[in-house]
Order: C-alpha cells, then sequence, then structure tokens
C-alpha cells in the first residue's frame, strides 16, 4: 500500500569535484542558528531520543519543482528533470544500475529499499532578470540571503511546505568570507522556517551529463538525503571524526573527494576502513553507492515525527508518539494547507482539525499561536472553531503552531511543523491580526 506525502525542496549543499567545491548545507545550518538561536534545539541534525513506530510502507513525496533561467541553456528540459527523477528513486531504491559495485564488506549495512519514492506534482518555469542567484552566508538568514525562494527577488516563492518538497534549480552560488565561488546544491534540514524549506541545485547537475564528476544526479541524491535530516558521514562540519548520529556508518575523520579505492583506515581504526561510496559523503558521483540501513530508518523516522516531515503524511494512518503519554492522533489532524496574506491578515487553512481522538481521555484539543520556544498561546482555538484572531506579533519574531491536549489527565503540548516569521515592516505598536480560519 502506498503513503502519499507532498512536499518543497531546497537544501545548500555542494560536493568536491575538479574544482573541490565545498558542501553549503552547513555553512547554512549554522546561519540559521546563528540568526535564529531558539531554533537550535529542533532545527533538524539531532540525535534521536525517540523510537517512532514504522509499518514499512511506501511514502510517496510529491515535488513541486521551480526551474529559473535567464539564458536558454539554464532552461532544463522536462525530459532532464524526469530523467533526474528517476535517477534518484533507483538511490532510493537500492535499484540503482551500479549498486553491484558496493564493496562486499558493506553490503550487510547496504539499505536496500528505502521504500521513499519521489513524484513530480509541477515543474514551473520563470525567466528572471538575475544572472545568478547567490546564498549569502555573511548576513544573517533574511530573505535577501537567500533570493531563489523569493518572487520578489527574482526567485519563485515554494508551494506549502507541510505538503510539497520543493525544489528549486537555477544559476547558483555561494558568498562567504566575501568571496563568491561556485555551488552545486544545498538542502534545508527539518524543523526549520517554512518559507525557507526545500532543496537548491544547480542546473549544470541534473540528471545524467557529460564532462564532470557530478555526472549522473547524485547530487540531487545528498540534498534530499539532508532535507531528510541525514548529515554528511564524517559528522557536522566542524568536528574531525565526527558523529552523524546513524550507528552502521563507520567514523570518518573528514570528506572524501574523487574516488578513492581499496579499504582507507579512518579515525577509530575500524577493520572496514571509512564507507567512501556512501551518498553523504564527497565522491564523485560514479563512486556514490549506498545508503545504509541506519540512515534509512532516520530518513523515515522523519515522516512519524510531527516536529520533523510528519505534516507530509495524508495516508489513513496514525500517528504514534512512542513516549509515556501514549498520544496516537488521526493523520488528517492538523494538516494545514496554507498560509496566505490578504489584505491586513494572515490566513491559516487546515484539514479536519483534530477531529478524531484515537485513544481514551478527555480530548480537550486546542489550536494555538506560540512564540518560538514559549509555548505560551498568545490565543487558541478548538476545532469547532472558525476562526481566531491574533494581534501584537511582534515584528521579525518567529511564531509556531502548538496543539495542546489533555490525555487521561495530563496536559500535553505538541509542536506542529509550521514556524512562520510576522512581517519586520509591521510597526510594534500597530495590532495586525493572524486569522486562524478552517475551509
Amino acid at each position: 500500500m502506498k503513503v502519499i506525502v507532498t512536499l518543497s525542496l531546497l537544501f545548500l549543499c555542494t560536493r568536491g569535484h575538479a574544482q573541490k567545491e565545498d558542501c553549503g548545507t552547513f555553512p547554512s545550518y549554522f546561519q540559521v542558528v546563528r540568526s535564529y538561536p531558539v531554533l537550535e534545539k529542533m532545527y533538524g541534525f539531532q540525535e534521536k531520543t525517540v523510537a517512532f513506530a514504522d509499518n514499512d510502507r511506501t511514502i510517496t513525496v510529491k515535488v513541486y519543482v521551480h526551474v529559473l533561467y535567464k539564458k536558454n541553456a539554464e532552461r532544463i528540459a522536462e525530459a532532464k528533470i524526469r530523467e533526474q527523477f528517476a535517477i534518484l528513486n533507483n538511490d532510493f531504491a537500492g535499484t540503482n544500475p551500479d549498486n553491484g559495485s558496493i564493496p562486499s564488506r558493506f553490503s550487510k549495512e547496504a539499505a536496500g529499499n528505502c521504500k521513499i519514492s519521489f513524484e513530480i506534482e509541477k515543474i514551473n518555469y520563470l525567466q528572471t532578470r538575475k544572472s545568478a542567484f547567490v546564498i549569502n552566508y555573511d548576513t544573517v538568514l533574511c530573505k535577501e540571503a537567500d533570493p531563489i525562494k523569493f518572487s520578489s527577488l527574482g526567485g519563485e516563492d515554494g508551494a506549502p511546505s507541510n505538503q510539497y518538497l520543493n525544489v528549486w534549480i537555477g544559476n547558483i552560488k555561494r558568498k562567504k568570507d566575501g568571496i563568491i565561488k561556485p555551488l552545486a546544491g544545498y538542502a534545508t534540514p527539518p524543523g526549520g522556517i517554512n518559507m525557507y524549506d526545500g532543496v537548491v541545485l544547480n542546473y549544470r547537475y541534473i540528471g545524467n551529463v557529460p564532462n564532470t564528476s557530478y555526472n549522473k544526479g547524485r547530487t540531487t541524491t545528498h540534498e534530499v538525503g539532508h532535507w531528510l535530516d541525514l548529515l554528511h558521514i564524517s559528522g557536522n562540519g566542524e568536528n574531525q571524526c565526527g558523529n552523524d548520529f546513524v550507528d552502521d556508518t563507520p567514523t570518518q575523520q573528514q570528506q572524501n573527494y574523487y574516488c578513492p579505492s581499496g579499504i582507507k583506515k579512518n579515525c577509530t581504526q575500524d577493520p572496514d576502513g571509512e564507507m567512501y561510496m556512501n551518498y553523504l559523503d564527497y565522491v564523485d558521483d560514479s563512486c556514490m553507492l549506498m545508503f545504509t540501513k541506519g540512515q534509512r530508518k532516520r530518513m523515515r523516522d522523519c515522516f512519524f515525527d510531527l516536529t520533523k516531515r510528519g505534516s507530509l503524511l495524508s495516508f489513513s494512518s496514525l500517528f504514534e508518539f512512542a513516549d509515556s503519554s501514549s498520544m496516537v492522533f488521526d493523520s488528517s489532524a492538523a494538516l494545514i494547507n496554507s498560509m496566505k496574506k490578504k489584505s491586513d491578515k494572515i490566513i491559516f487553512t487546515w484539514e479536519n482539525v483534530l477531529e478524531k481522538q484515537i485513544v481514551s481521555g478527555e480530548g480537550n484539543y486546542r489550536i494555538c499561536i506560540s512564540q518560538l520556544g514559549t509555548e505560551e498561546c498568545i490565543e487558541a482555538g478548538n476545532a469547532k472553531n472558525n476562526m481566531v484572531a491574533i494581534a501584537n506579533l511582534k515584528p521579525g519574531a518567529l511564531y509556531e503552531i502548538i496543539i495542546k491536549s489533555r490525555i487521561n489527565g495530563r496536559d500535553i503540548h505538541q509542536p506542529y511543523p509550521y514556524i512562520f516569521q510576522a512581517d519586520k515592516k509591521l510597526p510594534a505598536t500597530q495590532k495586525k491580526p493572524l486569522i486562524l480560519q478552517t475551509q
């Protein structure tokens, strides 16, 4: 039975080739937590402490592709984009034609079929006046620092990231320490600000392409792995012999480039050495071959965790939070469909908000808006409310959806993975209501 998931694709990362382009994922990650320290404990790449039930059904992620181009050469053909997603699906299914090259010493760790597939919902082409989109790591996170994701800056606004994986394709570069260099791609891990969420790819490395070490479409595989909470196999980009929080990937001193061979000793002297053929290393595309079983579990866990990618699930099943609360919701609960501005209001719509309670208890559910990190409701409403108006949002502050409930005599606060930023242009003294409205 298939599980249908929709999502938007955004992640910063480059991998090494002849120019040795460094990965932009962790500069992007550190930029976010530097700009908004309150996000540090919830924004991706954390050690997992909760186990989630997984029925091992196929999860299908719907993808919205945004192609930004100035020159015709940058306008990637639809056939080439579909070729790229066929590669991605083969890599995630373990049916990549080169999987027979996985060294026997690592065959027992190979993930096989991750049962996560990606289905293109729409490909949208937009001609832009910008010759390149530069992700700027030298500033705090703001729209101007990541312009490809915003129509007002020559890019294109993403589709709802709780429904789609947004993938932006364009001529991208990165600025760090005042120096602008090429960039192959980047992505956002789970738990960040929704309007930035997704994967960004350089138009030069889509599908099978000649005369480059990025020749087999593995940039996309690498970045989607990040989007699903995988770290580089060597850790977070700052640690040497770092921890990627996956038990079956050997430790690694630093990233590998080009195409190593044989057993390469790792920093903890494991007999099998480094797993440089993993999709989350930096080797050439032709030498990337595998995910591990542990990486498979970490990626799939995202879809059963409402604080990560759980909002993308739209199949009839249950979310189970495997903690002492035994809290179980119908999967259709609190599926926010959209957030849009209408005159001086922001409108949220949602489907079937916590309409059905699966476990016994009082079932006193409320949806509330809270400044990120406080869990204090500014205003709240239950599933039967038609509208809730909220005023006095702080300009530039981050807000999140909190689901509050009372289960078997216990108060439960469950963050819903929808984080938005109040308009920075809004005067602090001006009241501007936020409206929660059912369909």
